[in-house]
């Protein structure tokens, strides 16, 4: 599957633009949530390079996603992405929401209770790092909530 123009446009607005680095959990990022790797030099960006990647970071955000091999629907598709987006891989590849969905455990168990287990997984990521300290967000709350929201639609509602 591939990300919707839906999922672009909330992650754009979630993540808001930054034109210079701000810090970030243990580190900074940039540009829409851009987190700074180790030899990436980045000081400033426009809109445009913000978005070009954005774009790359959705694009590995989405196939980590197309790696559970779990039927789903591109809302379903989209929440995952952009929790992917804003975790990161290797803390999503350790949630129980990926173990949810994994084709192993789906084999072991009804199909409609691990969608239900696994909607019920977001709002477990609710928080951030704050001076080495994690706290709850009130902006990751919402978010988790419109994440979970969409994982529970049936059909994609909104093209734009």
């Amino acid at each position: 599957m591939t990300p919707s123009p839906r999922l672009y446009k909330f992650l754009e607005e979630q993540e808001t633009f930054n034109q210079f680095p701000y810090p970030d959990g243990n580190g900074f990022s940039i540009g829409f949530g851009h987190f700074i790797k180790k030899g990436e030099d980045l000081k400033k960006v426009n809109t445009a390079q913000a978005r070009e990647i954005l774009k790359n970071d959705v694009a590995e955000a989405a196939t980590e996603v197309n790696k559970l091999h779990a039927p789903l629907n591109q809302n379903q598709f989209d929440a995952l992405v952009s929790l992917v987006y804003n975790i990161g891989i290797t803390k999503f590849r350790k949630s129980q929401i990926r173990k949810f969905l994994h084709s192993s455990f789906y084999e072991m168990n009804a199909p409609k209770e691990r969608y239900l287990w696994a909607s019920e997984q977001f709002h477990r990521w609710n928080k951030v790092t704050i001076n080495g300290a994690k706290r709850i967000s009130n902006g990751l709350i919402r978010r988790r909530l419109i994440e979970a929201e969409w994982f529970n639609e049936k059909e994609l509602e909104h093209e734009s």
